[in-house]
């Protein structure tokens, strides 16, 4: 799931859901489409990939 504010919409999500990293991994380049990102367990099991657009 694409994001503005992948450390925002983050603290946002973890209030419901398990955290499976504190913030935002910072990623060298965009070639995997986006520059920052994060793992979130949604509150059904399933893991959601936040990503955060190009700088």
């Amino acid at each position: 799931m694409m994001v503005r504010d992948v450390d925002a919409a983050a603290q946002n999500l973890c209030v419901q859901s398990q955290c499976l990293s504190k913030k935002g991994v910072a990623l060298p380049d965009d070639s995997l489409g986006f520059v920052k990102g994060m793992l979130v367990r949604a509150s059904d099991g399933r893991a959601l990939l936040l990503g955060e657009g190009s700088r």
